[in-house]
């Protein structure tokens, strides 16, 4: 009821000032104008409460929601962006340790896990080298493996 309430005093105001506005400007050239957007202004007021009906978007909010769920969405927030950063560090050292030794990879995949600790850990990495790095898949193995001490597995591209 409130609502209603403010839009017609926002809908008097209008027409009280869009008279004297009008009374105020010329009756020619940029007066026409000025009255045309008088007008449109009008319109668009008289409609305001049609706009609330149309565009009704929910939001929740973050602090609205149960601190026992807050907290989880932040651990698992927390939980993949170190995962992520885990992945890219292991994806660097092993790009890096390939190139001192002349090498390259085309792929480099790292799988991580998350022990019962909560602690993360690299399970696997998945090196597939480039076309010039062929026959050197023995040395890359030891190379990676002795670097990111894990599992290392280590193909040719097109195998």
């Amino acid at each position: 009821m409130d609502s209603i309430r403010v839009w017609a005093t926002g809908l008097c105001l209008a027409a009280i000032g869009g008279v004297i506005l009008r009374r105020i400007t010329p009756e020619k050239g940029s007066g026409r104008v000025f009255r045309v957007l008088l007008s449109a202004f009008f319109i668009c007021v008289f409609f305001t409460p049609l706009y609330g009906l149309f565009s009704f978007t929910p939001t929740l909010s973050f602090e609205a929601l149960p601190t026992d769920i807050q907290d989880s969405l932040l651990d698992e927030t927390v939980t993949r962006q170190l995962k992520t950063a885990v992945e890219t560090a292991a994806r660097e050292i092993a790009e890096t340790a390939l190139f001192a030794r002349g090498l390259s990879a085309e792929k480099i995949d790292v799988t991580t896990d998350t022990r019962a600790d909560g602690s993360i850990y690299i399970l696997r990495v998945d090196v597939t080298l480039d076309r010039g790095s062929r026959g050197h898949t023995a040395e890359a193995r030891e190379v990676l493996r002795n670097r990111l001490e894990t599992d290392v597995a280590v193909k040719e591209a097109g195998e």
